[in-house]
């Protein structure tokens, strides 16, 4: 006879004291939501799908007791699959010491974090068994999922402020010994830098606009810019193919425009610049990746990967989050929010600065003061609040054909969570599609400016 098939770990007792104490002690049940906040945390199907009633009764500041349990477990057709009455009249015999209710709510979400562990270990173990990788394969795929699977299970332990007020004091005071520099790595706008000091690791930026408004193109500047400071660079291009995004970056930077050599129709004068500027970029440390299907696990894959490989990789670029698959959840602007939130745990977790382009709505298009603001941002407020930075790209030439100045740009520094907010005025060449500073008359840099108001 074969052994029988070890059952996860698991307690049906401590799930039920949990579920009993916050029928009968409500005070406690935002704390104990905070230590389990996913039905996937209990075992039990039965247990899960009370535990989401709870949280749907607390999202709507309704308190839980056994009436407005059962009623919105009916209400929504989920009591059988919760266990009927019959699982509601078990929980209330758990009869806990309700004074220990945390201790086993803890309990439960160590024993499902070993589950969840465990299932991760199955899965690379069935991969094995199956066959069709190699080992260095299986070794990326056990270092990615295992490795952060444990990271994200096993806390970190608290640091004494002291330490850290010690540290950026420390900082600080080297950095005044030292000449006036960018702390961070420049977007290749004098102006712009000035505003921002630059890109930096470990933060999530956004670059808005409306279609056409030259998201990519500004995204192309900072790659190459940020890469001729010998830091490598990552572009995921899911709008366009990576000939595409060559193509650009070769106008961009002969000065040739890109309808010449998109038709290679090249007058003789161009082939010198077009040389210099191949043979400059043939040096820049940039990887690109055009597969028409990404996602935030697969992104976060790549990166790792890459970077074992190429460690000077420090700049992550997504063109652009609107077309990225999302986890199926039941609104979109949560599955934007997920994906959001896990490009700043890429930016924090593998210390690199990830840029997404990202779509504005039609709002600006209704206002006479057509300049974005946040709010404009599509899709979901999680990128205005997961987004360390969000730059937001206005050219006046889009709503004022006849302009008087076409080549004349915005960028809008929309949030900076340690900065200042502001306008930088430049000049965008839409033949080759670049971006570049104004001469040194153009007034400087304004800011702290009421971006987006009437």
């Amino acid at each position: 006879m074969s052994p029988q098939t070890p059952r996860m770990p698991h307690d049906l007792g401590a799930e039920r004291v949990v579920l009993f104490a916050v029928i009968a002690d409500p005070a406690q049940t935002d704390e104990l939501i905070e230590i389990l906040p996913s039905a996937e945390d209990f075992y039990s199907a039965r247990h899960g799908e009370l535990w989401r009633a709870v949280r749907t009764l607390r999202s709507r500041n309704r308190d839980v007791d056994l009436v407005t349990l059962r009623g919105e477990l009916d209400e929504t057709g989920r009591l059988q699959a919760a266990g009927g009455d019959e699982e509601l009249l078990a929980i209330t015999e758990a009869l806990p010491a309700l004074h220990a209710v945390r201790k086993h709510a803890e309990h439960v979400r160590e024993l499902a974090r070993m589950r969840r562990l465990i299932e991760q270990a199955q899965r690379l173990a069935a991969i094995g068994m199956r066959g069709g990788c190699t080992l260095e394969e299986l070794c990326d795929l056990a270092e990615l999922t295992l490795g952060s699977a444990v990271a994200e299970m096993l806390p970190r332990e608290p640091v004494s402020f002291r330490e850290v007020v010690s540290a950026e004091f420390a900082k600080i005071q080297r950095q005044a010994a030292e000449p006036p520099r960018l702390q961070g790595w420049s977007y290749g706008l004098r102006k712009l830098d000035e505003i921002t000091e630059g890109a930096h690791r470990g933060e999530l930026v956004l670059i808005a606009g409306r279609p056409g408004s030259g998201k990519s193109a500004l995204a192309e500047g900072v790659v190459t810019a940020i890469a001729a400071a010998r830091v490598g660079g990552f572009v995921s291009s899911l709008e366009m193919n990576a000939g595409q995004w060559a193509r650009r970056a070769l106008a961009g930077e002969s000065g040739v425009p890109a309808s010449r050599l998109r038709s290679a129709q090249l007058e003789p004068r161009d082939w010198p610049k077009l040389t210099r500027a191949a043979e400059r970029l043939w040096t820049l440390p940039v990887w690109i990746d055009d597969s028409p299907k990404l996602t935030a696990r697969r992104l976060r894959s790549i990166v790792v990967r890459l970077k074992r490989k190429q460690p000077e990789l420090g700049l992550v670029v997504v063109d652009y989050l609107g077309l990225m698959e999302h986890v199926q959840l039941d609104r979109h602007d949560l599955q934007v929010a997920d994906t959001s939130r896990a490009l700043k745990q890429l930016a924090r977790e593998e210390n690199v600065c990830v840029v997404a382009l990202v779509q504005l709505n039609r709002d600006p298009e209704k206002r006479p003061n057509k300049r974005p603001n946040l709010g404009d941002l599509r899709d979901s407020g999680a990128l205005e609040q997961d987004a360390d930075t969000v730059l937001a790209v206005y050219r006046d030439v889009m709503y004022n054909p006849t302009t008087d100045t076409p080549d004349d740009a915005e960028i809008l520094v929309l949030k900076q969570r340690e900065g200042a907010t502001g306008i930088v005025r430049c000049k965008f060449d839409a033949k080759i599609t670049r971006f570049d500073d104004f001469e040194a008359d153009v007034p400087e840099v304004q800011v702290s400016l009421p971006i987006g108001a009437e």
